[in-house]
């Protein structure tokens, strides 16, 4: 896959940098979380009841298997020492424009993890995953 391909098939996300496409990633997850925030009082008897419930702080983590950077995977790791921030454009439906697919767009990204593995049959994989900062909705 050459850097002026742009993947159209669904689950593919595009990685950009200063919104320049330096790389492709696939089987992309993300998890939307907050952080819970709990009080209880007691009761004259002593027994402990919920007196507010409600959501707190939002986290947004993502991961995924690495398909493609333009450079090597050294860029890569050199990327995420460096805690360079990116954009991850997701692409559930595939990146056709002008057909009103989905576009879930990952701002402030960071990448803080990345690993590589390679079997005993020469099978390779890669996996990165790290946290935005905020993310939206759209299409293409």
């Amino acid at each position: 896959m050459s850097q002026s391909t742009t993947p159209s098939y669904a689950r593919f996300c595009v990685v950009e940098v200063s919104g320049t496409p330096i790389g492709y990633l696939q089987d992309f997850t993300w998890e939307l979380k907050a952080d819970e925030i709990e009080e209880f009082t007691a009761s004259p008897s002593g027994t402990p009841s919920p007196a507010f419930l409600g959501s707190g702080n939002q986290h947004i983590s993502w991961k995924a298997n690495m398909l493609w950077v333009s450079a090597n995977y050294a860029s890569y790791v050199t990327m995420i020492q460096n805690g360079t921030v990116m954009t991850v454009l997701g692409a559930p439906q595939g990146t056709a424009t002008g057909q009103g697919n989905a576009k879930i767009t990952f701002n402030n990204a960071i990448a803080f993890n990345f690993s590589y593995k390679n079997g005993q049959k020469g099978v390779e994989s890669s996996e990165i995953s790290g946290k935005a900062m905020t993310l939206s909705t759209g299409t293409w």
